[in-house]
């Protein structure tokens, strides 16, 4: 028992330093400029507050609802997959070939892909352990994400 809480600690801790690591990096962009197009630059300010906003259950978990554990999760990933995918200059898009030859080229575009997709089912898997531990170390006596049962 004593490790199980060792390690929900451990987790939540890496959780809430991975999103201020990640919100450095947001804030460090700024200001945006012509960095993205105009747009994505409203996207880009709700995926700094969906990063903020999924540190709250991180640093509360048990002690908040269940489904915000989930919505936020959900959130802060949908908004990241957006930025590092399909925003401009995403970082998990090939934007340069460093070869002139089409086998090589080939070899490039699908090494990078297979990494860029791993890297990023990595990071949102690990974004969404959140939510599963908060259901499967919910305090005894309570519903999933409501209030506690009584028995009358």
């Amino acid at each position: 028992m004593k490790m199980k809480i060792v390690v929900l600690w451990a987790y939540r801790v890496l959780y809430c330093a991975v999103l201020a690591l990640l919100l450095a990096v947001l804030i460090r962009r700024l200001p945006l400029g012509e960095s993205l197009r105009s747009f994505e630059v409203p996207l880009f300010y709700v995926f700094i507050a969906s990063v903020v906003l999924a540190v709250v259950p991180g640093i509360v978990f048990v002690r908040s609802p269940e489904w915000m554990s989930w919505a936020t999760t959900l959130f802060l990933s949908i908004m990241f997959i957006w930025y590092g995918w399909f925003s401009l200059g995403a970082p998990f898009v090939l934007h340069e070939l460093h070869t002139f030859d089409p086998v090589e080229a080939a070899r490039e575009v699908s090494s990078y892909r297979t990494q860029a997709l791993s890297g990023t089912v990595g990071i949102v898997g690990f974004f969404m352990l959140l939510p599963i531990l908060r259901h499967f170390n919910r305090p005894k006596g309570t519903q999933a994400g409501g209030p506690p049962l009584t028995s009358h």
